[in-house]
């Protein structure tokens, strides 16, 4: 994009995140005849709020933590909580890192408020077990 709005994830069917020096600087812009919607990223665009309302306070779950394009994985592990633990990471083509981590909801809430560079959070579907006579 132009006037200082870069692209930071593609979310598919035409739907864009971007970062802007300011949010007023986007109605200025000629491609803001193409945009459909800008307003601040929240902490609530960053993880669906019943998934952390359900993240458990002490047992550690799995979580896909992904970082804006730019974000290289040392700068990631640094913005995360100490005690987090990682499984796991993917540095994918266009540049955005992704790790799979275990945490807790104390440390989740940490990392939306004190990341920089987070992207999203999505719980992992957990290990579906068979059962005895090999049906799920």
């Amino acid at each position: 994009m132009a006037c200082g709005i870069v692209p930071l994830s593609y979310y598919g069917e035409g739907a864009f995140l971007a970062r802007a020096g300011s949010v007023a600087d986007v109605p200025r812009c000629p491609v803001s005849r193409y945009l459909s919607w800008a307003g601040a990223f929240l902490t609530t665009d960053r993880m669906d709020p019943e998934v952390l309302e359900k993240a458990d306070l002490f047992e550690r779950k799995p979580y896909e933590v992904s970082f804006v394009r730019g974000t290289t994985l040392e700068m990631a592990l640094r913005e995360l909580p100490p005690e987090v633990v990682v499984d796991g990471s993917m540095v994918w083509e266009n540049g955005t890192v992704t790790l799979g981590i275990q945490a807790v909801r104390s440390e989740l809430e940490t990392l939306l408020t004190a990341s920089p560079s987070l992207l999203s959070i999505m719980a992992t579907p957990e290990v579906v077990e068979s059962s005895p006579n090999g049906q799920h």
